[in-house]
């Protein structure tokens, strides 16, 4: 078992060397930099016999450290780069804010696993030049409850809950809501009852082969020889008492090859999927709807109150006398709390370490200020814009074409404060614009009405 660990990560190490050579965000370099020595330092205790499962746990760190870096290493090659606007989006913007998510997540592992060792047998773990034990920033990230998602928490929790049937719910929503973070509360708070679990991002262009290896890794088996991996996954969780999280899922072709390998048993197995489209959120639950469980953008008083907390610590510790500039970044936010967050935190950098109100305000007036009035032309220069953005693009390369240029039509011709238009107007402009024509015994009107709902469905504009 050591020797199977010890080359895993001895693999990894070069890759997280080469990981650094790129051009990255200053707190994602940081994270991967005390990675590298925390790994350096495990590697280093493999070879003084340590505990089978520690070791165990040390493999497992490796193969998920292993998948993430090859996977932001893949997508930075130059024969990874796509034609069109995706292409361009992929060079301008950069990695996606999973990567960097999931490399504090390994981070954090990696610290615990330090700890473990360190506790049990001091004088074997070569200390690493980092601190031990997990940042106070990831201890908060990781107690925060998930502000206005109590009622989505509790819905999905319910539906899950009962009977020895396999169960399959979906969450579903738009880009930068929180799907991913609310499908991982749950897993985290209900992986104790299950036997086997594995969390797996698909994403708009998967790859299928490599999906089901890491969901084999994850569950800790090895295939036959010869053994195609989805046959191994579905061979083990025929008799297993399973949890599986697919994460990311754009497209129903990918779910039907997912789905053969989720077999069908009567031991209360879970399998919970997050998509941005309704389609394939109904089409998952076998158009159950009470098995679809819709995350909604925040309410002004829960955006006020992430908003706050994010910025300044505590919503107690924010001056009145910046109601105003407050309420004006709410509204730009709309509700969704990736980019509540993204603003919050960089407003945070500038007020942190101000102590007098009157300074607070100043810095934050003046940050926000400067901020506004460049934020189209920013996202090179602020911090976790330019993932946001592309998180959120990919709402719109998923269209088709006709969509896409329906779309474009209210995005350019929408005028009114906060992006609000009327559904019979648009309809009817799409169709004088040649947009929109009959289809087969189908009116235009019809088909106008259609493509409406479907952009509804795609959570790209959103009904009010």
């Amino acid at each position: 078992m050591v020797d199977v660990v010890t080359g895993a990560m001895a693999s990894l190490l070069p890759k997280l060397e080469k990981l650094l050579e790129h051009k990255l965000h200053r707190t994602v370099k940081e994270d991967a930099e005390q990675l590298l020595r925390e790994l350096t330092s495990l590697h280093a205790a493999l070879g003084s016999g340590p505990d089978p499962r520690w070791a165990d746990d040390c493999r497992e760190l490796s193969y998920h450290a292993d998948d993430i870096v090859d996977a932001y290493l893949a997508a930075s090659e130059p024969a990874a780069c796509r034609d069109g606007c995706l292409g361009f989006l992929d060079n301008l913007l950069g990695p996606r804010r999973w990567f960097a998510n999931a490399l504090k997540d390994v981070k954090s592992l990696a610290l615990h696993l330090s700890d473990r060792y360190s506790s049990t047998d001091k004088d074997k773990l070569v200390p690493a030049t980092a601190p031990t034990g997990p940042s106070p920033h990831l201890r908060k990230e990781a107690e925060e409850p998930l502000v206005g998602m109590e009622r989505g928490r509790d819905t999905l929790i319910k539906s899950l809950a009962g009977g020895q049937e396999m169960k399959i719910v979906s969450i579903v929503g738009s880009g930068g809501l929180g799907k991913t973070a609310l499908a991982n509360l749950v897993f985290r708070q209900l992986r104790p009852q299950f036997g086997s679990c594995a969390f797996v991002s698909v994403s708009s262009m998967p790859d299928m082969e490599g999906i089901f290896d890491q969901m084999l890794r994850q569950l800790n088996v090895e295939k036959n020889y010869n053994q195609e991996a989805k046959d191994a996954v579905r061979d083990f969780l025929q008799s297993e008492r399973y949890l599986i999280i697919v994460d990311d899922l754009w497209r129903k072709e990918d779910w039907h090859i997912l789905s053969r390998s989720l077999p069908v048993n009567a031991f209360g197995s879970r399998v919970i999927v997050t998509t941005r489209v309704n389609d394939i959120a109904k089409i998952c639950c076998s158009g159950q709807d009470e098995l679809i469980c819709e995350i909604k953008h925040l309410d002004h008083l829960n955006s006020k109150s992430l908003f706050l907390r994010r910025c300044f610590g505590s919503e107690a510790s924010c001056p009145d006398a910046l109601a105003r500039e407050v309420g004006e970044i709410l509204a730009i936010c709309s509700g969704i709390p990736s980019v509540i967050i993204t603003i919050a935190e960089l407003l945070n950098s500038k007020v942190a370490t101000r102590k007098p109100c009157q300074d607070v305000v100043h810095a934050f007036c003046s940050a926000w200020k400067e901020m506004a009035s460049s934020l189209h032309s920013a996202r090179e220069r602020i911090p976790g814009l330019e993932d946001l953005i592309k998180v959120l693009s990919l709402s719109y390369e998923n269209l088709p074409s006709t969509l896409k240029t329906c779309l474009l039509c209210i995005a350019t011709s929408t005028t009114v404060k906060y992006r609000k238009f009327k559904r019979g107007e648009t309809i009817r402009k799409w169709i004088a614009e040649g947009f929109i024509s009959e289809v087969g015994w189908r009116s235009s009107e019809e088909v106008a009405n259609e493509c409406f709902d479907d952009l509804v469905g795609s959570k790209v504009i959103q009904p009010v």
